[in-house]
This record gives C-alpha cells, structure tokens and sequence, in this order.
C-alpha cells in the first residue's frame, strides 16, 4: 500500500468511526441555522456567571458528524475554554457557563469539522489537515460594575473669581456618565444646584465655574456641598463632598509693588491686593530679601494683615534693618489666613538700593 493509498484509508476509517459514534446518541435533531445566544454585544456586573448558547444548523449535510459534540469555545485570544465550563445539551446546542467572571474577554464558537479533499490532486491531501475549525460566532463580553464614587477630587480656587475641580474616575469598561454640580447652605432648606456650566469638561474629568458662567461662581459662600451622581447600565450613584471653598483659595501675586519712601536701612513699600480689599476672612504677607549679589541668602518674615499700613485696596509696610548703600532684591508673596499653608501666592518683586548717606 503506497503512502497515499494509506492516508486515504486512515481519513476514511475515522470518518465512519465518527459517523458511527455520533449515529449511535440517536437523538432527534431540529431545524437551527447557526448563531449564537445572546444576541450582540454581553455586558455582566462584576462577579456574576456568564453563560453563552452556540447551536448548528441541523439541516447542513454533513449534520451527521458535525454538531454539537464537535463545538469549542474560545477566549483570551484564541485559548481554549476548558471543558469543565462546556457542556453539550443537545445535537444542535452546546453551553458555556462560568461563575463569578470578572475580566472583559472575547468569547468565539467553532465547529471542528472534516476536510472535504474532492478536487484535490494526487498527493495534495497528503499535506492537509485531517480537521479544520469553522467559526460559528463571536460574543463580546464586557464585565465591569455599578459607578463607583469619584477619586482624587479636588477643588482650587485662583484670586477669589475662577473655581477649578478635577477627579479622577474609577475604571470601569462598562461606559458611565457623570453629573457635578455644588450646592449652598440655605435657611429655607431649599437647596438649588449649580451645576457644571459645560457639560464637555465633565467628559474631560474636570470642570471650571466663574463669576460669568452659568450658573456662576458664588464667591461669597465659604461652604459647598459637591454632589455628584453615575449613571450606567447597571445602575445609579450619588456621591457627597462637603468643601470648606476658603481652605483652596489661592491668590494672585500682589499687584503694583512700588517704593514709596526709603532710607539707609529701610525701604517703605506698597502693593494693591485687588479684589482682596473686601475679603474678611483675613489675609497673611510673606516679604523675602536678599543683596542683589547674594540673592540665594534670603531673610523672610511672616506679616498678618493688621501688622500692615492698610489704604483701602493698597497695602504699605516698611522694610528695615537693610544696610546702606546696598542693592537689595525684595519679593512679596500672600496668602488668604484660612488656606493650606502651601497655597502662598506667586511673588511680586522689586530690585532697590537702600541710600548710602
């Protein structure tokens, strides 16, 4: 028997072995074109079971040998499903089921089916396979979980007239909106809702109130209420946060910053504090200065706002203990008394030379 004459036999034994095997369940078969179940894309809240139908069409000539006792499941890019999770349910229908799913995947079916070698030439067969896969359908399953409260929410507010926040949302790969907006105190215990002025920022994870947007930034309040509310598929949440507003409030350097006066050992400044001039909750200066040609060996010190001369918007204080006739590079800094101690202001400065005589 010639090597080819021998691989023909052996693809025609396990043919009628196979037909015989099946032939022998003895079940009836029905009428199914190929598909899947559920139909489109799966979404699962996180730990629960998932299970897949993928059935043969009973009317395909070669039903016979291949159905559902030929079907594999597949995932994790091209990784076989074990058979623990598979079962098969009847001719046409096989089952995957699996508990507690926690990963987004891509699930396949596919029918293992028997090389038709009609047409081929002499000695062709010989190279090809006894059995090949044929897809039967695709599941996209997306696993992820209700919304979940915001992280990393944070709130700035630059020179008392722009409110900044930004959060960080937890990943979830089932798509969820967001809804923001802050509420005030209010006697009545009507509470009315600003919410945020675009709603494209809030895709973005941030979003941004002023004194012009609508609705505005209402300044003059020292406490909000953040409510913030998730929406997806599988479910709705409503986060709260309260916010002291006059703890991240930082302010713009101090504008204006002239010499007035000065002497051998003093320099009489003043500065304007702009929109600051009607702020009562306090504000505290820093004054640093070093000689021109030693800038790096700074003297700081530490003013409140009634250790200040005070005229209306403008601020004065007289710097003293400099030495005369020298180059002195004076910066001042402020900072509203009730925010964290690292929200200073940027500097204004200011280079003068003390006189000599």
């Amino acid at each position: 028997m010639t090597p080819t004459s021998l691989h023909r036999w052996r693809k025609k034994f396990l043919l009628l072995s196979l037909t015989t095997f099946l032939s022998s369940i003895g079940s009836s078969f029905s009428s199914v074109q190929n598909s899947c179940s559920p139909d489109g894309d799966i979404f699962l809240e996180e730990g629960s079971a998932l299970e897949l139908y993928c059935y043969v069409d009973a009317t395909r000539q070669d039903f016979a040998i291949n159905n559902a006792f030929s079907i594999v499941f597949y995932h994790k890019n091209e990784e076989r499903v074990r058979g623990q999770f598979v079962s098969i349910l009847n001719d046409t229908t096989a089952r995957l089921y699996m508990e507690n799913v926690l990963d987004s995947d891509q699930y396949s079916c596919k029918l293992i089916v028997m090389n038709d070698n009609e047409g081929m030439q002499p000695g062709e067969e010989e190279d090809s396979p006894i059995f090949r896969e044929e897809l039967l359908c695709t599941y996209k399953v997306v696993v992820g979980r209700k919304p979940s409260p915001l992280e990393n929410f944070s709130c700035l507010s630059y020179n008392w007239d722009t409110l900044n926040c930004s959060w960080t949302p937890v990943k979830n790969d089932i798509q969820t909106t967001y809804e923001i907006g802050y509420m005030l105190p209010s006697r009545s215990g009507k509470n009315t809702s600003y919410s945020c002025p675009q709603d494209d920022d809030v895709q973005f994870n941030r979003c941004t109130w002023t004194l012009d947007t609508d609705p505005p930034y209402r300044r003059a309040f020292k406490f909000f209420t953040f409510v913030i509310t998730g929406h997806n598929m599988l479910g709705d949440m409503t986060q709260k946060i309260a916010f002291y507003h006059y703890s991240r409030l930082v302010a713009s350097p101090p504008q204006e910053l002239s010499v007035v006066n000065k002497t051998r050992s003093s320099v009489y400044l003043k500065w304007s504090i702009g929109v600051f001039c009607v702020f009562d909750d306090g504000i505290r200066y820093k004054i640093s200065y070093a000689k021109e040609s030693t800038p790096t060996n700074n003297t700081i010190r530490y003013y409140e706002g009634e250790e200040m001369d005070r005229f209306r918007d403008e601020v004065a204080y007289n710097v003293t203990d400099l030495l005369p006739g020298t180059t002195y590079l004076i910066k001042v800094f402020m900072k509203v008394a009730t925010a964290e101690e690292e929200l200073w202001s940027l500097p204004s400065s200011i280079t003068v030379k003390t006189n000599s005589s």
